[in-house]
């Protein structure tokens, strides 16, 4: 496994989400980044098994306030659902507002459950995201047939 670290900025956050993930599965890579654009940080890591079929991402944008997602990674056969809950480093909780990119698979409701298509052809990926201001954390729940 490699990790790759660019820029200078905390990589623990990234570190520890991606050791999360690694813990309980058979990841054989691994990539993690940062990216500093003067007005906040960029976490992204990634990480996946030899075939790829169980591939997780991990991204978070942080500009005041930083947002984590729990469980960093789901996978789903059809119908299924995983509830994720997000949290941000301020003391008062935000009103998350919840997003999957149009076109999606599945149903994503205003609380963060997510609920697989009851047919799946092939394994997927579908990211989703808490949004807190400008800041965010996406994950990726891995949609299996």
């Amino acid at each position: 496994m490699s990790l790759l670290k660019t820029n200078s900025a905390d990589m623990q956050p990234v570190f520890d989400a991606l050791d999360a993930y690694i813990a309980g599965s058979q990841a054989t890579n691994a990539t993690a980044s940062v990216a500093l654009d003067g007005s906040g940080v960029t976490h992204s890591m990634t990480a996946g098994d030899r075939s790829n079929d169980n591939r997780f991402s991990y991204s978070e944008r942080i500009v005041g306030v930083r947002v984590s997602i729990e469980p960093v990674a789901a996978t789903l056969g059809p119908g299924q659902s995983q509830q994720f809950t997000a949290t941000s480093s301020d003391a008062v909780q935000p009103a998350w507002v919840w997003s999957m990119p149009p076109g999606s698979l599945g149903t994503l409701t205003a609380d963060g459950l997510y609920t697989a298509p009851a047919t799946i052809a092939a394994t997927t990926g579908v990211a989703i995201t808490a949004y807190a201001g400008q800041s965010w954390a996406t994950v990726s729940a891995n949609l299996v047939p």
